[in-house]
């Protein structure tokens, strides 16, 4: 699956939920998501790439993959409409006092939500834990799909990823992968 990059003004989401109950047994090896520590400067031994047209340094190790993932599902983002009319104002604003400022969208209508088996929401925890102020890649065939500052642990063994970038197409296919045993 290719993914479409795409300037944005707003950044990509990974947010950790709720609680929820999690198996405690793990799938099988599962490349479809990889998940690295990532950062913006140059670090000896990590990998450069581009992630939305920068450059960005991805740890070799993974530190965890999708079969730490329970389940996954597809869902349209909570508040979606509310905040697309948000953007949309804004975006009459600034056209209003300068017509030449273009504006991209940083919303995502549909969101993958992710929760993980007992031994992912430990791994998940502790990958987010050493990446705080830093990113977190989220790859998918050796690309970046996704890359947020991790601003605090996500304990919750519940993730969500929005991401402007994919089309739901391009979510459903990724989630299908995921979703594979």
């Amino acid at each position: 699956m290719k993914t479409k990059l795409l300037f944005t003004i707003f950044s990509t989401v990974l947010y950790g939920c709720s609680d929820g109950e999690q198996l405690s047994q793990p799938r099988k090896s599962n490349p479809a998501l990889e998940f690295h520590q990532a950062k913006s400067e140059e670090i000896p031994g990590w990998t450069k790439t581009q992630f939305r047209g920068s450059p960005i340094w991805i740890n070799p190790t993974i530190e965890m993959d999708a079969s730490e993932i329970a389940s996954a599902k597809l869902e349209r983002t909570p508040h979606y409409e509310k905040r697309k009319k948000e953007e949309e104002r804004i975006r009459a604003e600034l056209e209003k006092t300068d017509p030449d400022v273009s504006m991209g969208s940083g919303l995502s209508e549909y969101s993958i939500y992710l929760r993980f088996t007992k031994s992912g929401s430990k791994a998940f925890r502790d990958v987010t834990a050493k990446c705080i102020g830093n990113q977190l890649a989220i790859m998918h065939q050796g690309e970046v799909l996704i890359a947020p500052t991790v601003y605090e642990p996500i304990a919750s063994g519940v993730a969500q990823i929005s991401s402007s970038i994919m089309s739901k197409a391009e979510l459903e296919a990724l989630l299908k992968e995921i979703n594979a045993e």
